[in-house]
């Protein structure tokens, strides 16, 4: 390389030596075929301009080794696995057995005087029919309850319509007479259509200890199976 630099320092002395040289018989002596500043004779590879010496061609043959970096493999957690829910069996429900209500009746009503006020009801089986009544008003507007079948409620039309002088049979465990206040029974009938007669007639008890007048009474029926 110091060749090359001084080469070029007198770089014009050359150009007087070539013309001179060449006039003496152009000598290859003086000649740069690759332009780098060094005369072919003493270019090591005068057809390259980036190699003038042995040494040019080493250094730029020559890679130096450089270290790759290893990549690290990044851990991947590895999912736990769950525990697949087992079907639990669901316990089957025991059936409650509820009463059978086919009629419900709740109501306030005036029962005239004399008269009679009625609510009738049946069932397709055997069954049992529970009833309340209270007295809206003082004990001197007292009243009776009769339950009959619907044969013996033709019965009681005709007598307190005196049309006849025979008297209904009433059931006596689900009948009451002379209520100053309140009443209630309960009865198993068989299959069939009753009736609840709220009487204010002189059939029974009412009206021996007050008037005759009308009465205000609550009423609550209630049937089911049996």
């Amino acid at each position: 390389m110091n060749r090359r630099h001084l080469l070029k320092r007198f770089g014009l002395s050359l150009s007087v030596v070539g013309v001179s040289a060449g006039c003496l018989g152009q000598g290859d002596d003086v000649q740069d075929s690759d332009g780098d500043g060094v005369i072919d004779s003493e270019d090591y590879a005068p057809n390259d301009p980036n190699v003038q010496e042995k040494a040019d061609v080493a250094s730029s043959s020559t890679a130096t080794a450089t270290d790759t970096p290893t990549t690290t493999p990044t851990a991947t957690d590895t999912p736990t696995p769950r525990d697949t829910p087992t079907a639990t069996d669901r316990p089957t429900a025991t059936p409650t057995e509820t009463p059978d209500f086919r009629t419900r009746h709740n109501t306030t009503e005036i029962v005239p005087g004399p008269g009679y006020y009625q609510v009738s009801f049946g069932f397709p089986g055997t069954f049992i029919v529970n009833w309340s009544v209270k007295n809206e008003r003082s004990s001197e507007y007292d009243f009776d309850v009769f339950l009959m079948s619907e044969a013996e409620f033709q019965v009681y039309l005709e007598y307190i319509n005196d049309e006849s002088d025979h008297r209904p049979q009433v059931y006596s465990d689900g009948s009451a007479q002379g209520v100053t206040r309140e009443a209630a029974r309960t009865a198993t009938l068989d299959s069939g259509d009753y009736h609840l007669v709220v009487d204010n007639t002189d059939l029974g008890d009412a009206g021996d200890i007050g008037s005759e007048a009308a009465r205000e009474v609550q009423i609550q029926i209630e049937t089911r199976r049996a």
